[in-house]
């Protein structure tokens, strides 16, 4: 039983009416009348991280933002990922660690100058 409860319950139990109640203790007189027949406040708990909901005692959020940092995956600027292809700039999506981002870059100037090649023979 947490805190506001136990303390709706005393208090009603001292004769205190609903609105009083939920005056004094600053919430909604229909969570006080829920309290006293019994219905469980949930309980959320917020990560005091971030702020989010907790399913568990972990928060899915601040783990996956720890991965992140932690594994240095390249997040490319807006116009790392665009390509003219056809004649056409296409946007392709890419999360790649520096050394694959590296490599891509090798292998994505192979690729133009090869096309350029076939372009104007």
């Amino acid at each position: 039983m947490n805190y506001l409860t136990k303390n709706i319950r005393i208090l009603h139990s001292n004769g205190v009416r609903i609105r009083e109640i939920a005056r004094r203790l600053k919430v909604a007189p229909s969570t006080v009348f829920r309290v006293i027949h019994g219905h469980a406040l949930s309980s959320e708990r917020r990560c005091p991280r971030c702020g989010a909901r907790l399913a568990n005692n972990n928060c899915p959020a601040c783990q996956l933002r720890d991965f992140i940092k932690k594994t240095n995956i390249y997040i490319p600027d807006k116009w790392d990922n665009y390509i003219k292809w056809d004649g056409k700039y296409t946007f392709i999506q890419l999360e790649l660690r520096p050394p694959e981002y590296k490599r891509y870059l090798v292998v994505r100037k192979r690729k133009e100058e090869e096309l350029f090649r076939t372009l104007f023979e």
